[in-house]
């Protein structure tokens, strides 16, 4: 009976692209410290799965990286011979710059409110391949405007990274980067925000 308000980030510089990347390579990208919460361990797993189902793909994680868990993330980057695919690089301060060269960001967050990485992805167009953590079902619709994985395992995930693979072959992807800029523009915007 307690009256809420869903509170939302604004960014009021939008870069939209009509159509998916002519990347011959999908650039993801993690956002965030590397921390359990953040459960990047399964988002590096899940391309791994990725790599080995014949998919070329490049993961760059940005964020903080200090402590056993950053450590564990290294070590299965390192011992699976991901070096080529897989680049941590430390706490960012250009994110427009990442936004702008990357596809799409993959978030695996097992506890969250409702991360910032979302509306700053929909503002750049990079396509958000999410768990179903806290708010994010509620703006990304799976296959509508971004993917959302069935839970927060690697298999879950590397599920979507797949299904996000098929659809840019078929160019399904252009209508849901499509859907992905209206979607800012309804929920991320400085009007919609500001009303």
């Amino acid at each position: 009976g307690l009256k809420a308000d869903c509170i939302r980030t604004v960014v009021d510089d939008f870069k939209f692209k009509e159509s998916f990347s002519s990347h011959l390579v999908t650039r993801f990208i993690s956002v965030g410290n590397v921390c359990d919460g953040k459960n990047q361990l399964e988002v590096i797993k899940a391309v791994h799965s990725l790599l080995l189902s014949g998919y070329e793909a490049l993961l760059d994680i940005y964020g903080y990286e200090s402590g056993p868990y950053a450590l564990k993330c290294k070590n299965y980057v390192r011992d699976n011979n991901l070096d080529r695919n897989i680049t941590f690089h430390g706490f960012c301060d250009n994110m427009e710059t990442v936004y702008k060269n990357s596809d799409v960001a993959i978030i695996g967050s097992v506890r969250e409110s409702y991360p910032n990485v979302v509306s700053e992805s929909l503002a750049n167009s990079v396509i958000v391949v999410s768990t179903p953590v806290a708010g994010v079902p509620e703006v990304i619709k799976d296959r509508f405007n971004g993917y959302i994985a069935d839970g927060y395992t690697h298999e879950s995930i590397a599920k979507k990274l797949i299904q996000l693979e098929e659809d840019k072959k078929s160019g399904q992807i252009d209508k849901i980067i499509r859907n992905a800029n209206e979607t800012f523009l309804n929920v991320h915007s400085e009007p919609v925000i500001y009303e």
